[in-house]
């Protein structure tokens, strides 16, 4: 039996219970009460709080349903207004514990290298025949394994927001948009591309947004292994891996301000309409037609959001392969 799960087990080596050093870092940190606690109440605690968000946001759609809601349309619209409520306390729930467990995986990854140095059995480890790759891969699946619970809360959130924001945006084109398309305007729609080009940067968003709970893990995981090698002791890890992560943050919120600037200012409300457009530069440019405006902006947002996905996956690679640089020269 134990032959017949060794075959069927797609993670690699180094992500393995059989593997030493993953072994020894889930123990490790599994002795740890408070990691313990969180690991395993994260879960419950995620599903008590949608419990609570819905429920409450039921009894408010059922108040307002009872004081004004006279027609069919006026019950879609409590029930998406319920939705909406419901969307917005769900976005700061999974803020706040989003917050809480990127800051938890970098203080968790941060000791992994600087803990072996201060405790001065680095070189201890590396007089073993396990290639350093693995030393290093092990550490980091073992971060990732450690905090299964906070992901799977994450996830959740995730994918109970994502439902909610795609029910809204449904919701809002069939009664903002489509609601009111003559036949001739329906007909351009779709005859004319038109719905073809927001497609794109719609699904990419979809992909984006599911995959932060992963990506987030991978990208902190990745970082607090890097100031762990680069630091010789555990605490002084865990202030420089959250000092760069605070850095890289605000880095990130100024690069999305100016990408939404660049979108929603320069190409919607000047270089859509020039003849109207707010900066005089463009006032000479010739009128794009609709098709071409709904290709540059979709664009302009799927490139902005496809960014970010490979930013995330090539700072990950890139901190674990300074991480294994660093930890070769500390073996010298």
């Amino acid at each position: 039996m134990a032959d017949q799960t060794r075959r069927f087990n797609v993670a690699p080596r180094w992500a393995r219970s059989e593997h030493p050093i993953f072994h020894l870092e889930t123990q490790r940190r599994a002795l740890n009460g408070s990691i313990l606690t969180l690991s395993r109440g994260c879960l419950p605690l995620v599903l008590a709080v949608l419990g609570l968000v819905f429920f409450g946001t039921l009894l408010w759609g059922l108040d307002d349903l009872l004081r004004w809601a006279t027609t069919w349309r006026d019950l879609g619209d409590v029930f998406m207004s319920a939705l909406g409520r419901a969307m917005l306390a769900v976005l700061l729930v999974q803020f706040a514990i989003g917050a809480m467990t990127n800051v938890l995986v970098i203080a968790l990854a941060a000791p992994t290298i600087s803990g072996e140095v201060e405790l001065q059995s680095w070189r201890l480890l590396r007089t073993t025949t396990m290639p350093l790759r693995e030393v290093i891969l092990a550490k980091y699946a073992a971060v990732i394994r450690n905090l299964r619970g906070p992901l799977g809360g994450l996830v959740i959130l995730r994918a109970s927001s994502l439902g909610t924001l795609l029910l809204l945006f449904g919701y809002y084109l069939s009664r903002d948009v489509f609601y009111y398309m003559g036949p001739l305007e329906l007909r351009r729609f779709v005859f004319d591309g038109l719905w073809l080009p927001p497609l794109i940067p719609i699904a990419l968003f979809v992909v984006y947004y599911a995959t932060q709970p992963w990506l987030q893990f991978y990208f902190n995981s990745a970082l607090g292994m890097a100031a762990s090698a680069f630091a010789r002791s555990r605490a002084n890890a865990v202030v420089v891996g959250l000092t760069v992560r605070l850095v890289l943050w605000v880095l990130s919120v100024m690069v999305g301000i100016a990408a939404l600037f660049f979108i929603g200012f320069v190409l919607a409300a000047n270089w859509a309409a020039p003849q109207y457009a707010p900066m005089a530069f463009f006032h000479d440019w010739p009128e794009p037609t609709p098709l071409q405006v709904s290709w540059v902006i979709s664009l302009s947002f799927a490139a902005w959001l496809f960014a970010i996905l490979v930013w995330q996956v090539v700072f990950s690679l890139g901190a674990l392969a300074i991480t294994r640089w660093r930890c070769r020269r500390l073996a010298v």
